[in-house]
């Protein structure tokens, strides 16, 4: 239990002043303790035989094409092993993944979380990720079977399509 200004207490995350006596009508006791039965109790009910969902998956999005140009070269990043899949659900929010073995990094595997959101502007969709990859760093263009894109990021060009699965 810590202290907050005010003589306010927070107790595993519930907030309140501190528990003052309650007197009974019956005579001075103190009844707090009643009181504090009472509010566990209630509070305790309210989860029981509830489950938490999470969002609803809107889109669900995985890559066809995924070519990684540098320099004068290009790498069929999915030929090579690679993949990348996108979950865009409401509210925003965005789960997915984006694996890129060794051989496509020229250094070791890099796998990487796209928790995050997403925004659409007209046909423009814009990621924002907890990790920066150039999924979040390049414009999106959304149709109504597809994500692509054809941008650069970090001195590479990502010629990426990804389809609507569901």
């Amino acid at each position: 239990m810590a202290r907050a200004p005010g003589g306010w207490t927070v107790t595993r995350g519930l907030q309140g002043p501190p528990p003052q006596p309650v007197a009974h009508a019956g005579g001075g006791g103190i009844g707090w303790w009643s009181a504090i039965v009472s509010v566990v109790a209630s509070v305790a009910g309210v989860g029981c035989g509830t489950t938490i969902e999470p969002e609803p998956v809107v889109l669900h999005y995985e890559a066809t094409r995924f070519v990684i140009t540098e320099g004068a070269g290009s790498t069929d990043a999915l030929q090579e092993g690679a993949s990348l899949e996108i979950n865009m659900r409401e509210g925003g929010f965005t789960t997915g993944a984006l694996f890129l073995p060794a051989s496509v990094t020229g250094a070791g595997d890099l796998t990487a979380e796209l928790a995050g959101t997403w925004v659409q502007r007209g046909d423009t969709v814009l990621f924002d990720h907890s990790t920066t990859t150039f999924v979040s760093e390049v414009a999106w263009v959304i149709s109504a079977e597809n994500l692509s894109t054809s941008d650069s990021y970090d001195g590479a060009e990502y010629d990426v399509v990804l389809v609507r699965v569901f």
